[in-house]
């Protein structure tokens, strides 16, 4: 694939959103590998607090995220014991912005 022949992350969420297939697929095995890598930070922190979901990626896919079970389901069934990973609650924050600049103010 040349260089000009590639698309941008932002043209995946939205070909996903229209319906495009290939798109779609992208987009949920990002959120497969996502829910996985969440699960394994999960089970080292132990977030009984809560897990937060953010980024340009995360507030693209909200409401696939939101409304779609393939990443909670990924999320309980990569680990033999999930009754531990029920006890974290999981957020999407959608805030619009930054959150290290706003954190940094």
């Amino acid at each position: 694939m040349d260089f000009e022949e590639q698309i941008s992350t932002e043209e995946i969420i939205e070909k996903s959103k229209k319906g495009d297939e290939i798109c779609m697929g992208a987009v949920a095995k990002f959120t497969e590998i996502y829910a996985t890598q969440t699960s394994n930070l999960a089970l080292t922190c132990l977030p009984y607090g809560g897990i937060y979901l953010t980024g340009g990626v995360t507030t693209g896919i909200a409401e696939f995220l939101k409304n779609d079970p393939l990443f909670v389901n990924t999320f309980l069934a990569s680990k033999d014991d999930n009754e531990i990973m029920r006890n974290f609650p999981i957020f999407v924050v959608d805030g619009g912005v930054e959150l290290g600049i706003l954190g940094a103010l």
